[in-house]
């Protein structure tokens, strides 16, 4: 006695996450949360959590600083 399986394959595709500059929180928007978690940041607030640290730093200078977030402020004022 043989027994045969079949199965098929299943082919599944993620999206490729697009960093949105100054969108720190990965909501997938520009806030005035992402705002306050940055100023959080630089006044070194216990427990501030950064979940994209390279969208944070809009001048792409290395660090995230006071020039980041009137950058982001100007963002979301538009």
């Amino acid at each position: 006695t043989t027994t045969a399986t079949t199965t098929s394959a299943t082919t599944t595709t993620e999206p490729i996450p697009v960093e949105i500059t100054g969108d720190v929180n990965s909501d997938g928007e520009v806030t005035v949360i992402d705002l306050v978690l940055i100023q959080k940041w630089i006044a070194a607030v216990p427990e501030t959590y950064l979940d994209d640290m390279d969208a944070a730093d809009v001048n792409d200078n290395g660090r995230i600083d006071i020039f980041d977030l009137c950058i982001i402020k100007q963002i979301i004022i538009g």
